[in-house]
Parts: structure tokens; C-alpha cells; sequence
């Protein structure tokens, strides 16, 4: 007797197989979308130390609150993991000249990843303090501060705030590379 289609058995068969398959990819799929959300994080602040850079080597003037046009001697970026929590930085522009954040400055944009990618953090940096300024001034002098001596370079670590060893890297020197990792 030839029949045609399939039997009960064969069938359950392959059902089995695609509901197991279906289970290890939706298991999976929350990982995924973290370390996709992780990636992105670190990629904005990257490119956002670009767009300061881009701004002060422009010589762009900031545009207060009232429409006015200021002078500003660069723009530059503000991290601070006590005031400003492990989930946001500030693009400053930088209005006295002094080549870091302080209350003088203006406030061009504040990130917050909590908002955006909800779980990840900026988890610490390499010259091990909490807060820290990567100023572009618009001679195209870079100041990290504070750096220690001897250093040339800033690290700023993105994590997964539910599993910290999962990260990213952002490598930022007195050169002007910004460098993911």
C-alpha cells in the first residue's frame, strides 16, 4: 500500500523539534538584545566624544537658551559616576576656558542611556575616579582631567548592569582618538 503525507508519529516528530528550537532562540534572544543595547551605548558615547571634537575643531558657536550666540573655547564631554549616576554624560561646551567641566559651562546635551538601552551602565574608568572631563579645545588641544602622570589615555568601561562582565570599551587619548574596543 503506498500512502500519501505523513503519520501522527512523524509529525509530532517535527513538531517536538521546532518548539524546542523555538524555545533556545527566545531563551536567547533577551541575552542578544542586551549586548546589542550594550554595543549601541558604547557606540554613542564614542560618537559623541566625535561630535565634540567636530565642534570644537569647527570653532562652532553655542547657541544659549535666549538665541544668543556665545564664544566658547571647545566642547568636551563630562562623566560623572557620584553626581550625574552610571547612566549618563553631559556634551558641554566649554565657556571660561579652563578646559573641564564646572557649573560656567554650558550644557549642550545630557545622554541618558537609562532612557535609550535601560541596563547598562557606565561601570568605571581606567584612571580610576569617578568623575572625569575629555575637553577639545578649539586650538585642537585635548585635556583629559584629571589623568595621572605619565598617562595618555582614558578607558571608559560600558557594562551590563545585571552582569558586569559583560563590556565594552570606549580608549580615548590626548591625541584625539576615540577607539572602541
Amino acid at each position: 500500500m503506498n500512502h500519501r503525507g505523513f503519520s501522527v508519529i512523524e509529525l509530532l516528530a517535527v513538531i517536538a523539534i521546532v518548539s524546542v528550537l523555538a524555545g533556545i532562540t527566545v531563551a536567547n534572544f533577551t541575552q542578544l538584545r542586551m549586548k546589542f543595547a550594550l554595543s549601541r551605548s558604547a557606540s554613542l558615547f564614542a560618537q559623541t566624544v566625535r561630535k565634540a571634537q567636530n565642534m570644537a575643531s569647527s570653532a562652532v558657536r553655542y547657541t544659549d537658551q535666549s538665541g544668543n550666540l556665545q564664544t566658547v573655547a571647545g566642547y568636551g564631554i563630562y562623566v560623572d559616576l557620584n553626581t550625574l549616576s552610571n547612566k549618563q554624560y553631559i556634551l558641554y561646551a566649554d565657556s571660561n576656558d579652563n578646559q573641564q567641566y564646572d557649573l560656567p559651562d554650558y550644557i549642550v546635551e545630557t545622554v541618558d542611556m537609562a532612557a535609550e538601552d535601560p541596563g547598562i551602565i557606565i561601570r568605571d574608568m581606567s584612571n580610576g575616579v569617578n568623575n572625569v572631563s575629555i575637553n577639545f579645545g578649539t586650538s585642537l588641544v585635548v585635556t583629559i582631567t584629571p589623568l595621572g602622570l605619565g598617562q595618555n589615555s582614558l578607558t571608559v568601561n560600558f557594562a551590563l548592569e545585571n552582569d558586569q562582565t559583560v563590556a565594552k570599551s570606549i580608549l580615548v587619548n590626548k591625541a584625539g582618538l576615540v577607539q572602541e574596543q
